[in-house]
């Protein structure tokens, strides 16, 4: 029986429920674009990092990757790994990766690096653990309108509350030690996303989870319009000499 902090999407990871698609806008349809996208080959070393429920994960292995499902939440990894028993799953959060230096070859991150505590410390991991020229694969929210001051009673959740705008993401990926190599704006899978959320829930007060967010919401809901969310994929590769601070 699921209690009540799973009924939702936000808090459940899926659209739908169990067995349902992850929740993620583009859904796997993007997944495949952003794996072609990077090039990953048969062989390589490909972290899934926030891998969830585990289905980007099969796609690289499908591809003949060396995958790795890399999440903090117990519970998320342990059903990935009943779902895909041949596959390696890894609990840890993004900011302690634990990988040696220059150990892998491609890193994908899916809406996943939007909800982490400090987004320039998890890329400054994502380049130390990979090989020069190894592929950083992310694909996430941005914010449209940055300046838009975002408000609402109680917490707003983290996707919402640290989604940057354009230029701020880059000069992160960029000062973390990455040559820029693509951007796509994927913005028209968001709006399909929220579309499909609204017929299907009534709403996107659907969206958020009953506990740990604070305000209602409703007014959580106003606030993530305000920032008119937009839907990106970005490449970067590791440059040769890393920058550090």
């Amino acid at each position: 029986m699921m209690n009540g902090s799973t009924t939702r999407p936000y808090a459940s990871g899926r659209l739908g429920g169990r067995n349902a698609e992850p929740l993620r806008p583009g859904g796997l349809d993007l997944s495949r674009h952003a794996i072609a996208c990077a090039g990953f080959e048969p062989g390589q070393r490909v972290i899934d990092l926030g891998c969830g429920s585990g289905a980007s994960t099969a796609l690289l292995h499908e591809r003949g990757c060396r995958a790795i499902g890399v999440d903090p939440a117990r519970a998320t990894l342990e059903a990935a790994r009943r779902a895909h028993p041949q596959l390696c799953w890894v609990g840890a959060a993004g900011q302690h990766l634990p990988f040696a230096d220059a150990s892998v070859d491609g890193v994908l991150a899916e809406c996943s690096i939007s909800i982490m505590d400090t987004r320039r410390h998890v890329l400054r991991e994502c380049r130390r653990i990979l090989a020069p020229d190894g592929m950083l694969a992310l694909t996430d929210v941005y914010a449209r309108a940055p300046e838009t001051e975002v408000w609402a009673t109680g917490g707003i959740p983290a996707c919402l509350s640290r989604m940057p705008g354009r230029d701020t993401l880059l000069d992160d990926i960029q000062e973390a030690g990455f040559g820029l190599e693509l951007w796509e704006d994927h913005s028209s899978v968001l709006k399909s996303f929220l579309a499909r959320l609204i017929f299907e829930k009534g709403s996107l007060d659907a969206l958020w989870s009953p506990h740990g967010t604070g305000g209602s919401p409703a007014a959580l809901s106003r606030a993530l319009l305000s920032k008119r969310p937009g839907y990106c994929l970005v490449l970067a590769r590791a440059e040769t000499a890393a920058r550090h601070d």
